[in-house]
């Protein structure tokens, strides 16, 4: 039976991306060996990010597409013959490879509007503090008087958009292909939970692979109780590969 191991890219830390994707599946290979096995003839891995900004390929999308021509397929010679193990970009469904989605990056002007301020409780300098100056911004203007300048001419964000989805997606097709698919889901993200627990619902072998040690989850005992395994690759840290 083969094996998928979906990778959430820009969720990861720098210092697991930065080596390049076969560096990556070393160290994902050293921890999840035991899983695997040494009698899965096929593994894929899917990476998981915004690859297409306005113009076509992304900057990260051009350089990881590089970096499979270069480094992939992998092939290991063991005692029952041959393991294939194959890496691909997914910029369209896993059903439907022919529709690829543009502008998964995406620029957004201003700042996000969700931000509440919190008081000043214990700040060095009350009299002088600047967050109402930060919530002026968040509410779209310029904290200086009679300045007529914007959040959205002042602050650009890039974004990924469809991602989290497309993951999702993919995770519960892959659980539909064949009872007990052997899913590995490389991620910290909350969002992909309720997608995990439909997968093994509907019959997927899921195991959720985490990079960070030593951080617990939200619903890791709801993870539990439904029989989803979870595996931290050790790996110093602390930031992620980009600013999405």
């Amino acid at each position: 039976m083969s094996v998928r191991v979906l990778i959430d890219f820009h969720n990861l830390p720098a210092e697991l991306t930065r080596r390049g994707v076969e560096q990556l599946w070393n160290k994902l290979r050293a921890s999840i060996g035991a899983e695997v096995g040494d009698s899965e003839s096929d593994i894929t891995l899917r990476l998981y990010g915004g690859w297409y900004d306005e113009r076509g390929l992304s900057r990260d999308g051009d350089r990881i597409a590089r970096d499979l021509d270069r480094s992939f397929p992998i092939l290991n010679r063991l005692p029952f013959g041959l393991q294939r193990v194959h890496c691909e970009m997914a910029s369209s469904l896993y059903l439907m490879p022919d529709r690829i989605f543009q502008s998964t990056v995406r620029i957004r002007r201003g700042l996000k509007h969700a931000i509440r301020m919190d008081g000043m409780v214990d700040c060095a300098h009350p009299d002088r503090c600047s967050i109402p100056s930060v919530m002026h911004w968040i509410n779209g203007r310029c904290p200086e008087a009679k300045c007529y300048v914007d959040s959205r001419r002042a602050f650009r964000r890039r974004e990924q958009k469809l991602v989290d989805t497309l993951m999702c997606c993919d995770l519960i097709s892959f659980a539909l292909e064949s009872t007990g698919s052997r899913i590995f889901v490389v991620s910290e993200d909350d969002d992909f939970v309720p997608a995990m627990l439909a997968a093994t619902h509907l019959g997927g072998n899921v195991c959720n692979v985490r990079t960070v040690a030593g951080r617990h989850g939200f619903y890791d005992d709801i993870l539990v109780q439904s029989g989803i395994r979870t595996i931290t690759v050790s790996e110093p840290q602390r930031r992620r590969s980009n600013g999405y």
